[in-house]
């Protein structure tokens, strides 16, 4: 048999006092000005009032999408730099012929990062722009907000017969806004 005795505490508190309680509010002077003297007066009584609300949109701050929080052209470029230097290799073959070849690989940069609906087209044979579609398409670019950024990478190569050497002209890309 367990017996339960529940005790309470049966002190009492006074009160605390506060200066405040004591203390006499101040009067709020009333102006009793004649209406033709507060004629085109804003703010009589000189009430606090809040800043009207601004229409004006907020600066994009120099993204590509115009979005605040958006990619900067920056950043993209330092992610096509890599790409720059791998997209020679998908031109040396000799199945590629001799000259100028202008390439565009067009491609879709998604929110999260990555790559979609790349496609190269230009002068060269169809595995050397699967080539180069296969790296754009293997590219990782900073996560950003806002809607998605839709670019185009125009370059042009120039093969030598007798150079192994491969030139990439134009290609430094500057991401527009869509």
């Amino acid at each position: 048999m367990a017996i339960v005795v529940l005790c309470g505490c049966k002190r009492t508190h006074d009160a605390p006092a506060y200066e405040s309680d004591n203390a006499r509010v101040a009067a709020v002077p009333v102006v009793n000005a004649p209406a033709e003297d507060l004629a085109g007066v804003a703010n009589p009584l000189h009430e606090p009032t809040l800043a009207p609300k601004s229409t004006a949109r907020m600066p994009d701050g120099g993204t590509i999408n115009g979005d605040p929080r958006g990619p900067r052209a920056a950043e993209f470029n330092r992610v096509l730099d890599g790409a720059l230097k791998q997209l020679p290799s998908c031109f040396a073959g000799p199945e590629v012929p001799a000259g100028d070849l202008a390439i565009k690989v067009h491609y879709v940069v998604e929110q999260p990062g990555y790559t979609g609906g790349v496609t190269a087209t230009g002068n060269a044979p169809k595995a050397a722009l699967e080539c180069a579609r296969g790296i754009v398409e293997g590219l990782k670019f900073p996560q950003y907000r806002g809607p998605k950024v839709e670019q185009d990478l125009p370059f042009t190569l120039q093969k030598r017969e007798k150079a192994t050497r491969i030139e990439i002209w134009d290609a430094a890309p500057k991401p527009e806004n869509p």
